[in-house]
């Protein structure tokens, strides 16, 4: 196992390094506070958040107000109120999500609102449809190896503590960037002599390989507690 190509490492992520496939990887969206933040309905989600919205603001002008306990805090929330944070309601973080395997709802998708957004806001960019995201289970986890992909943000607990690898990350203006690594397209245009496989083939054999079944038996202790890797499987 330790002779396969690394899939991600700290080390790349930080920028310490660049002998990984893949360069930002992330955790889904853990927010905390589902039952506000999520829901089938577009409008109810909407209605919730823009009372969310108001008790926060009231209570950021009053920290008395007696109805302030009508939402969820905890100890994130109540420190942005110490920072006296200013928020009002935002459209535009209305997103569709996939919460849980083969099912979708509307996120309320906020830095202060979700209790860890993790590097979602380098990965995710909602005006990009090409982009797409692998999400696999995170290491310590009881259950079995598995994984799916979305075109659309994450939650964590969509793979039972998702560990999400993006097609593409994005600098603060917007810019697009592949997130497989030039060192990763290296081995593999290397490994089967052929310039012509593309970093979008890369992604697509990622997500072929953590799906077969003769991978997963093969390295199934390795994968409970080691990021995956990749072996060079004949059948590109």
């Amino acid at each position: 196992f330790d002779q396969l190509l690394p899939l991600i490492d700290k080390d790349v992520k930080s920028g310490k390094s660049e002998k990984a496939v893949f360069k930002l990887f992330s955790r889904g969206i853990g927010t905390y506070r589902d039952e506000w933040v999520y829901d089938f309905s577009r409008d109810t989600l909407e209605a919730k958040m823009r009372f969310f919205v108001d008790v926060y603001q009231r209570t950021f002008k009053d920290e008395n107000y007696q109805e302030r306990n009508q939402i969820k805090w905890d100890g994130d929330l109540t420190q942005y109120l110490s920072r006296k944070i200013f928020k009002k309601f935002d459209n535009e973080s209305i997103l569709i999500s996939i919460y849980r395997p083969y099912i979708k709802q509307w996120l309320y998708f906020d830095k202060h609102f979700n209790g860890r957004t993790y590097q979602w806001y380098d990965i995710l960019n909602a005006e990009d449809i090409e982009n797409k995201y692998i999400a696999f289970l995170a290491l310590g986890n009881s259950k079995p190896f598995h994984c799916l992909s979305s075109n659309s943000i994450i939650d964590l607990h969509l793979t039972g503590d998702s560990q999400c690898l993006p097609l593409y990350y994005y600098e603060k203006e917007g810019n697009r960037i592949d997130n497989i690594t030039d060192w990763g397209l290296q081995q593999f245009q290397k490994h089967y002599n052929d310039k012509t496989i593309t970093k979008l083939d890369i992604f697509h054999y990622t997500y072929a390989v953590l799906h077969y079944p003769e991978y997963r038996s093969k390295y199934e202790l390795n994968l409970k507690r080691e990021f995956p890797r990749l072996p060079f499987y004949d059948n590109f």
